[in-house]
């Protein structure tokens, strides 16, 4: 029986790559964008979550992010 090495690591199917080429003469439309063009959604946030963005929000103004 031959043994040969892999010349990179297997990887598990569900595993990110730390870098991805994407090829954009590949690329097709995104055939979704029409359903979600028209249409508008609402969130509602608790208090204290909307409080908190409020304060980032502020805190981002202030310090010039």
């Amino acid at each position: 029986m031959k043994i040969t090495e892999a010349s990179e690591p297997q990887r598990d199917a569900d595993d990110l790559l730390p870098e991805y080429e994407f090829d954009y003469l590949n690329a097709r439309p995104n055939r979704f964008v029409s359903k979600t063009a028209n249409s508008s959604l609402t969130v509602e946030l608790e208090p204290d979550v909307a409080t908190d963005i409020q304060m980032l929000k502020q805190s981002m103004k202030r310090y010039g992010s």
